[in-house]
């Protein structure tokens, strides 16, 4: 980040956990999510960023400690209000309705105030930026994978559209169902987003490079315990990725952090 100013806290974990049955699936973490960044989690399969992605987004509930957004437990927000806060975009969001893809994006509107008139331009926008607007009138089933994920993305967009305070955007593998271009182009929007209002955006990803050039700090887990934190050429050592993922790239520090696998 940038030291433009002071950032502000917008998400505080106090030692987080989760155990499903005997087996635990994240141990207790300590950690602080800032407006106006980019943060991405890393780590091998079953590492446990999923279950702290869900747990940040309160389809799970902890079973040790606290996660407070705005100073505020995340259980006590109003459920309104948290929609205003708080977005996420699922690995796979199913919808067999034959909505067209204007009708999804609008989806995004529930939690907001608008008139009318207010609602569609809103839409518009968000469709345009998604690059969807060809696609708006076309039924949401009959997408492609990667379509049917920017509406998706933008209907969340819409839905943080009128938070009061710096809102938290979580994406699940965003880039999973892009092609290289589109990838690439949603990822600089959640940056941008981050810059320009100050969003702190958590994202899943499993391509390194994409996570080195456009995350602000990177978050290693492994086995369920948070093994590192900080920016990416802290983070992407070599000897960090053997003891994770058990391979060896070559790194350039050309141009920025670069890996060769």
């Amino acid at each position: 980040m940038s030291a433009r100013t002071s950032p502000t806290t917008l998400l505080q974990l106090t030692q987080l956990s989760f155990h499903s049955g005997r087996r635990q699936l994240l141990a207790p973490l300590d950690l602080q999510l800032r407006a106006g960044e980019v943060v991405a989690l890393l780590g091998p399969n079953g590492a446990g960023k999923s279950t702290l992605l869900k747990l940040l987004a309160g389809d799970l509930s902890p079973s040790g400690g606290t996660i407070q957004l705005h100073g505020r437990a995340l259980e006590h927000w109003p459920r309104l209000a948290l929609a205003r806060q708080l977005g996420v975009l699922p690995q796979q969001a199913s919808l067999s309705f034959p909505f067209t893809a204007r009708e999804v994006v609008t989806l995004g509107t529930y939690p907001l105030s608008l008139p009318q008139r207010g609602v569609g331009l809103l839409v518009d926008d968000w469709l345009q930026r998604l690059e969807l607007t060809a696609l708006a009138d076309h039924p949401y089933p009959r997408l492609s994978g990667g379509e049917r994920q920017r509406v998706q993305l933008a209907r969340v967009l819409v839905q943080l559209s009128q938070a009061s305070e710096p809102a938290l955007l979580l994406l699940d593998e965003p880039t999973s169902a892009l092609d290289l271009g589109q990838q690439h182009r949603v990822l600089q929007l959640a940056r941008d987003l981050a810059r320009e209002r100050q969003m702190a955006v958590v994202l899943v990803i499993h391509d390194l490079n994409q996570a080195a050039h456009y995350a602000d700090r990177l978050l290693l887990l492994d086995g369920g315990r948070l093994i590192a934190d900080g920016r990416p050429e802290q983070v992407l050592s070599a000897a960090q990725i053997e003891a994770t993922w058990h391979y060896r790239p070559t790194i350039s520090h050309d141009n920025g952090l670069r890996l060769l696998f």
